[in-house]
Formats: structure tokens, C-alpha cells, sequence
């Protein structure tokens, strides 16, 4: 073989190499990114954490950037800020965040109903045997201005008291306000489903005042079974301009959800990555409750967007005297088929 040779081969290797190399980079950089942000209350948002593991977001060829927050609350205020393109969190936070004069919107409803329990704390068990009964107490809640605030509010209302009538403080999430009901810090606390089984677990002696889980009891507390809750929103211009990349986010999550609601709780908890997961009892209890609330279509209704206003205009009074125009809180144009 002559030298010409040689280098002609070496000449179409080298081309060769640096055509497939081209081609990986244009494959990475063709996948969409997200940074999207949500609270470590998990399992009212397994879609977003399930997705990667199905591998639909890589079906999608989306590159989504997950970071936990604290909060629903912390984590709408990241994407109000600008620090997350896309967050999960409450379609009452997205109606208090627009009632303010800012642009967001919810694009895909992932939960229908709520998680939460209203418990009253061992000290206080045998005094405070009805909602009346909180008059005067000191209430536990995660967080001043977030969800479960507004269900405080709400759930008052229905029976003739007001925020006023009782002190609300702030006692976290997880193990800091599981920590406030066992050592009596609060008479009462608006717990999530997980927070209700550790303390359970721990064999605290509290009573369930309101129980607000499950399709029933959503229609008993707020008028219907499909009560919007935990969603997917972004600000107006980012839908704007990425409307492919939250479409396909939106058809990954929808996905997501179908697959869970044909499998066993069983099988959705062993698909939880395992930082996201601890006591199993308690993870597949919650997981089980929780499971035949998510959306099966993603859609927002309209019928449940007027619902969450009336809810949260006893706590927002932007909401309450303002003239929202709440078609401009949400969308269905991307969920997947429409």
C-alpha cells in the first residue's frame, strides 16, 4: 500500500469519526430542556418522578432538570422569579399568583382531590371533638399563604369560623410538623396522607377532625369529585416560546399517569426512585390512597377552576374583590391529543 493510500484511509477513519461524533452532539443537543422545580411532598406529584424512570421523558426527547424544594410555596416562587422554567405545585397557587398581576398559568392537571387531614393534637383529643370546637386554639399549618393555609380557611368557613378565630402557625412539612402535633405544640394541624401515617406509626393518639382524601369526600367538602389540585404551571411566555417542549412534557406526564392507574400500588411504589421513598408501610399506604386520584387526561376543568376560586376567595383578597379572568389561568391545549 503506497503512502497516498494510507493517507486516504486515514483521511475517510478520521471523517468518518468526526461525522458520528457530530451526530451524538446533535442527538444531546436536540433534547429540550426543563428545569422544573417541586416540593418534597412526593406523592401528590409522582408523575414528574415516575416519568424518568418509565423513560418517557427521554420518548419525548426532553431533558428535564428536576430540583426538590422545601414547599409548594418555595417552589411557585422559584418560577415566579425566573430560577425554573416549569413547577408543580396547587391550581389555587397559580389563581393567587395571577390574581397578583403575574403570568402564570397551569398546562397540565395531574391530581384531582386533596391529601389532606385536618388532626387534632393527643393533649387536645378529648376537648376539640369538632371543627367549632378550634375556636380560640393555636392551628398548625406548612406554611403562612401556602395550600394548606387556604384549606384552613376554607374549611373554617364552612363551619361559621373565621382565620380570625384561631391562631395559625406555620410547623413545616414531614418530620418537623409530625414533631408539632406528637409534642402538642399546636392543638390541630392540616397534615398531608404521609404525615398522618407517621404519626400513626409512632402511635400518637390524635383525632381525624376532617378527612378531605378520596373522590367522596372531595364532593362532600368542595361540591365535586374532580376538584382540581396539584398541577403543572409555567409562565405565559415560556408556553409561548417552548410550546413544543411543554407539549411533550405535558404527553410524558400523561403517560405517566395512565401507566400508574394500570398497576398495583405495589408496582408504582417499586418504581419510585429510592430518595424519594422510606418507611415502605407508609409509602405503599400513601401511595394506595392517592392513586385513583390522578388525572387519567391532564385536562383542567373549567367547572373545577371556578370551584378552587370560590375556595380561595376566603383567603385571598385580590381573588375576592379583583376581576380575574380565570380562562387565563389555564390551558388544554397541550395535554396530549388536543
Amino acid at each position: 500500500m503506497t503512502n497516498r493510500s494510507r493517507g486516504a484511509i486515514i483521511s475517510v477513519a478520521v471523517l468518518v469519526g468526526m461525522s458520528c461524533g457530530c451526530g451524538g452532539a446533535r442527538e444531546s443537543s436536540a433534547k429540550l430542556p426543563v428545569r422544573l422545580v417541586m416540593s418534597s411532598q412526593v406523592y401528590a406529584q409522582m408523575p414528574v418522578i415516575l416519568a424518568p424512570a418509565l423513560g418517557y421523558y427521554d420518548d419525548e426527547s426532553l431533558d428535564v432538570q428536576i430540583e426538590n424544594i422545601q414547599s409548594n410555596t418555595k417552589a411557585v416562587h422559584a418560577l415566579v422569579g425566573g430560577s425554573a422554567d416549569v413547577s408543580t405545585g396547587s391550581l389555587g397557587q397559580v389563581l393567587s399568583v395571577a390574581s397578583e398581576g403575574h403570568d402564570v398559568k397551569a398546562f397540565t392537571t395531574i391530581l384531582l382531590g386533596s391529601q389532606a387531614v385536618l388532626v387534632v393534637g393527643p393533649d387536645s383529643a378529648t376537648k376539640v371533638r369538632s371543627v367549632q370546637d378550634l375556636r380560640g386554639a393555636i392551628v398548625g399549618v406548612a406554611a403562612y399563604g401556602g395550600p394548606s393555609q387556604q384549606t384552613a380557611n376554607w374549611i373554617l368557613s364552612r363551619h361559621g369560623l373565621s382565620p380570625s378565630d384561631v391562631t395559625i402557625v406555620p410547623i413545616g412539612t414531614m418530620a418537623t410538623a409530625v414533631a408539632a402535633v406528637e409534642h402538642s405544640k399546636v392543638a390541630a394541624a392540616f397534615m398531608n396522607e404521609v404525615e398522618y401515617l407517621m404519626l400513626q406509626k409512632r402511635g400518637v393518639n390524635v383525632h381525624l377532625l376532617v378527612d378531605l382524601r378520596g373522590r367522596e369526600n372531595t364532593k362532600r367538602i368542595y361540591g365535586m369529585e374532580e376538584y382540581p389540585t396539584t398541577v403543572l404551571m409555567a409562565k405565559e411566555r415560556w408556553l409561548r416560546e417552548h410550546s413544543e417542549t411543554a407539549r411533550r412534557l405535558a404527553r410524558a406526564i400523561n403517560r405517566t399517569m395512565q401507566w400508574m392507574h394500570q398497576q398495583s400500588p405495589a408496582t408504582v411504589l417499586d418504581k419510585i426512585p429510592a430518595r424519594y421513598r422510606g418507611d415502605r408501610d407508609i409509602d405503599l399506604a400513601a401511595v394506595s390512597t392517592v392513586l385513583p386520584m390522578f388525572s387519567k387526561t391532564g385536562i383542567t376543568p373549567a367547572e373545577g377552576v371556578e370551584a378552587v376560586k370560590r375556595v380561595l376567595s376566603i383567603s385571598v383578597e385580590s381573588l375576592r374583590t379583583g376581576s380575574l379572568d380565570l380562562s387565563k389561568t389555564y390551558t388544554n391545549e397541550f395535554v396530549a391529543g388536543r
